[in-house]
This record gives C-alpha cells, structure tokens and sequence, in this order.
C-alpha cells in the first residue's frame, strides 16, 4: 500500500504546487512482508511525466517528515533506527531511495522527498512506488495551481497607427484551482506582449461569469 500523503502542512514541509517549482512531498506505505534482513531496501518512486529528481535527491526520515517537531500525522510512523537512508538517486521522473534494514512489514511509514514540478499538468496524474519486490498500484498525485479556462477577448483588432493610438479592452476569462481562504486578498498579474503597453492606472473589474462560480 503506497499513497502520497496530502495531510500536511505546506510551509513546514517545504510543499509547492505551484508549476516549475521545487517541493517536497511526503510519501507513505506498508510493506506486506519483511525485507531482507542482509540487504539494503531500494525504495523506488516514479512520478507522473514531467517531473523531476535531482541526481542526488534529498530525502527527510525521522521526526521532522511533517516539519521540525511536528508529530506524525494519522497511522503513519517513522522509520525504525537502523533503517537509515544512505542515498538518493534520481534520473528525470524516477527516484531511488537505498535504506538499511530494518523496515518491517505490516507498519505504515512515511518519509518527504524532494521534487521539482513541470510547467504543466500531466494527463496522467498517478505516481507509483516499489519497494523490496512490492509494487503498488499508482495512486492519484497532485494538482498543480494553475490557472485553467483561459480565453481573452479584445474589444478592437485594429492595430495603432503613428497618429492615433488604438485604445482596447480586453476581458480574460480563467478559472484558479484554489479558492481564496477567509476571503483574503490575491495579486493578479496579467503580462501582455511586447508591444503592448497597459496605462499606469489601469482600470478593471472582476466578474463573476453567468451560471458558475468562481473557485
């Protein structure tokens, strides 16, 4: 049984859904048998397309898989003392994580491991992991915060010309992938092409489109 955890606290776990950006996660499983007492444990994690895992990946086992102090969320438990992590490997979407014995069967675990996010969601959102000759079925990964939707609408075509400028308004249609907690306040930043030029004061307003509502 193999699942990325989504109980966390963000900014103590160093979580970020956000595109092209570096995060971890934390990942949890249960081994149906012991491994070998005499082996290492290669602990191997393939994330969805896009992805990527630095060569020398970074991993987080012992008290602080939830953030420094924090205790470990639900059933899940660190792992045993003399299951220590000894090395990383990462190769574009794959990671193989070495641990000592130790790990024994029938317990949930987690740990975090670093991971840095595509520029754009994959189509298929699944990770998987195989541990000790055990495989797990691939498990559902994690939206990345993106705007999604995107049109705009320009009110003229016409290009300027030396005489006279062409004023246009334009209307762009999105949708976020968060709401926005407690009612809080967002920055939206719009960036037109070269060429463009937007006043210093601008105008503009936000609209809620008929029949839906906005995330």
């Amino acid at each position: 049984e193999s699942a990325l955890v989504s109980d966390v606290d963000f900014a103590l776990t160093g979580r970020d859904d956000h595109p092209d950006q570096r995060s971890f996660v934390v990942l949890g499983f249960m081994l149906g048998r012991d491994p070998s007492p005499d082996q290492d444990t290669v602990i191997t994690v393939k994330a969805p397309l896009g992805f990527k895992f630095a060569s020398l990946c970074q991993v987080v086992v012992g008290p602080d898989v939830f953030g420094a102090g924090q205790p470990y969320r639900g059933s899940y438990s660190r792992f045993e003392p003399t299951a220590t992590v000894v090395g990383c490997e990462g190769s574009r979407s794959t990671a193989r994580v070495t641990v000592r014995p130790g790990l024994l069967r029938r317990k949930s675990y987690a740990f975090r491991l670093e991971v840095f996010n595509p520029a754009n969601a994959p189509e298929f959102n699944r990770w998987t992991m195989s541990i000790a000759g055990e495989s797990s079925v691939p498990f559902q990964g994690y939206r990345l915060w993106r705007l999604s939707e995107l049109s705009l609408v320009a009110s003229h075509a016409a290009r300027s010309s030396a005489e006279e400028e062409t004023i246009n308004k334009v209307r762009i249609n999105f949708r976020t992938t968060n709401a926005l907690a407690g009612g809080a306040g967002a920055l939206l930043a719009v960036t037109a092409p070269f060429g463009f030029r937007v006043p210093t004061a601008c105008v503009a307003s936000l609209l809620t489109v008929a029949g839906q509502e906005i995330p």
